[in-house]
């Protein structure tokens, strides 16, 4: 009994140093539900870009057509469970909220995340039924 609360104690603290240590910069990808890759870019400044490997979208002053330009960026809340991660659409002018996607994540290890998000599922579905995607760090 001992050692099974011990081992318990020590996954604990492990989950709570990578939680805390959590960096999600970086390349990452996943294999889509038609078997392509999608890729995840989130960079140190904020901005983020979704590729499928030949055509991106996202990253910073995307001109979305009719004079409107926008700042694809990401917002993480590790303070809720799951973690929050947010797609957020902001107009560069103005800085105003274009759109934004919800989405939660999970973290497996430094370089594994699992994640949910409304841009990969219909709007304004239910937590339980945005899809989810196992994202690898490309290293």
């Amino acid at each position: 009994m001992k050692k099974v609360f011990l081992l318990f104690v020590m996954l604990m603290i492990n989950t709570i140093t990578t939680a805390q240590d959590f960096n999600v910069v970086g390349k990452w990808k996943a294999t889509d539900t038609d078997g392509g890759d999608i890729f995840l870019v989130f960079d140190s400044k904020g901005f983020i870009s979704l590729s499928n490997g030949v055509e991106t979208y996202g990253g910073e002053a995307v001109d979305m057509g009719n004079d409107v330009i926008v700042d694809f960026t990401y917002e993480i809340n590790m303070e809720r469970k799951p973690f929050s991660l947010d797609f957020v659409m902001y107009n560069s002018e103005d800085r105003s909220n274009f759109d934004r996607k919800r989405g939660y994540f999970k973290i497996i290890n430094e370089n594994m995340i699992e994640l949910k998000n409304e841009v990969f599922s219909e709007v304004g579905a239910r937590y339980e039924d945005l899809y989810k995607y196992t994202f690898k760090r490309e290293i």
